[in-house]
């Protein structure tokens, strides 16, 4: 199943709003965010405040801020898209 299929199960299922709290959360609880914050300083300190761009910030920090997802955060988000999956394949058949 592509993003695109998920996405939408998620949106018919109402369970989008649920899982993007639930990642919120969970980001803010293990620090990611503030390490994220972090690496985000490093480039603007590195490239320079006047000479740094989103692209550049996006293209250095975002691949970064996706390995440092905690296992367990990244599974227990798997799991409950998995389950919304489940229940919107249960409820329309």
């Amino acid at each position: 199943m592509d993003h695109q299929a998920v996405y939408q199960k998620l949106v018919v299922s109402g369970q989008r709003e649920q899982v993007k709290d639930f990642l919120r959360e969970q980001l803010a609880e293990s620090g990611w965010r503030d390490q994220v914050r972090l690496k985000i300083k490093e480039v603007i300190d590195r490239e320079g405040i006047d000479r740094v761009t989103v692209d550049s910030i996006m293209a250095q920090v975002l691949p970064v801020a996706q390995e440092m997802v905690p296992d367990t955060t990244r599974q227990q988000l798997y799991n409950r898209i998995g389950s919304a999956i489940n229940a919107s394949a249960r409820t329309s058949s």
